[in-house]
């Protein structure tokens, strides 16, 4: 064997042991305001753990995403709709983050939504060029009972709410304390963990999350849980699992569903997939709403102390760059990557 070999081969080990040995004794942090937890006698680790009713202010990793409402388009929808204006703050009321979404008046009477959403919609079936991946929007926003003019102009409205420096795991368990509110039971928050297309909604004074996913011929199915009633904040857990491409969700009376991730490209990667390092969510306001409030209590990660991997650290994000589509296809990628060495490491295995 070549002498190279053999020393990439004794560095790699070495760099696996190091970090398997971190992931046995602490719990990873990256900023002074996440929590420090000890590995106690569960063998779970915790990491990453806020509760924002012990904040004091919005933590410097939870942020709205850029504004993109900059196309002739988003103008023509704010005329008709009105304009929606994001706020992200820290409740002293409620003792949490809250996420708040406003409508102002539009110049159009709420009656004539309904057509409008109609003959929008057929414009962007119609005219898609700059516009989503409209055939994949199309299929969700059908199953989904939203109209696609909604669902695609609203985040660029408004943006969304990412909360960020979560751990990229194979395996581990996201634990989410919320609750919404609005004047339009139409309206919902969607919310993005890893591998998944979630929404939640009030329903008949229970609140229902919906998980959806693509099955092999390309439609679009879905699951529901209850996870709690509308007058109180909800406690549910979602479970990644990188291994079988699937997320679990547990409410809090014990109940379960098991779905695919959403996307069926992801489904059928050949190799265990990873989380990646941030959660986010959407505020979709709906019929004759004016705002939508999500107010968000607690999220924590946590995982079993025998998964954690040399990519358990919330400063790395791993990726691959194999497939599924053909390596000629990622050749510039790899070579941007390697003009670059001083921030990224590629190890050819």
């Amino acid at each position: 064997m070549d002498p190279r070999s053999h020393l990439k081969t004794f560095f790699l080990t070495l760099f696996i042991l190091s970090y398997l040995c971190i992931g046995e004794t602490t719990a990873f942090s990256s900023t002074g305001y996440m929590e420090t937890h000890e590995n106690i006698d569960k063998g779970i680790i915790t990491l990453f753990s806020q509760n924002y009713s012990k904040n004091n202010g919005v933590p410097n990793n939870v942020f709205i995403a850029k504004v993109q409402g900059n196309h002739i388009f988003d103008s023509l929808y704010s005329t008709i709709y009105g304009t929606l204006k994001p706020h992200i703050l820290f409740n002293n009321t409620s003792g949490g983050l809250e996420y708040k979404t406003i409508r102002d008046s539009c110049i159009f009477p709420y009656s004539l939504f309904p057509s409008a959403d109609t003959v929008l919609d057929f414009g962007i079936k119609k005219f898609p060029g700059n516009l989503m991946k409209s055939s994949e929007i199309d299929g969700f926003c059908e199953v989904a009972s939203i109209p696609m003019v909604q669902y695609r102009e609203q985040p660029r409205q408004s943006g969304s709410l990412y909360i960020c420096n979560l751990t990229p795991m194979v395996k581990c368990t996201y634990q989410v304390s919320m609750d919404i509110d609005t004047d339009d039971n139409h309206s919902f928050v969607e919310l993005n963990s890893p591998g998944s297309r979630l929404i939640i909604q009030g329903i008949n004074n229970r609140t229902i999350l919906r998980s959806y996913f693509e099955n092999s011929s390309g439609d679009i199915r879905s699951k529901s849980i209850c996870i709690g009633n509308t007058t109180e904040k909800s406690d549910f857990e979602i479970v990644f699992d990188g291994y079988n491409k699937t997320n679990t969700i547990y409410a809090k009376d014990g109940s379960r569903i098991v779905t695919s991730f959403y996307s069926f490209e992801r489904q059928r990667l050949p190799y265990v997939d990873f989380s990646n390092g941030y959660i986010k969510f959407t505020a979709f306001i709906i019929g004759e709403g004016t705002y939508l409030d999500v107010n968000i209590h607690r999220i924590n990660q946590k995982a079993d102390r025998k998964l954690i991997t040399p990519i358990g650290n919330n400063k790395i994000m791993p990726f691959g760059l194999d497939g599924p589509h053909a390596r000629n296809t990622t050749e510039k990628g790899i070579i941007y990557l390697r003009e670059r060495r001083k921030s990224t490491e590629l190890l050819d295995l």
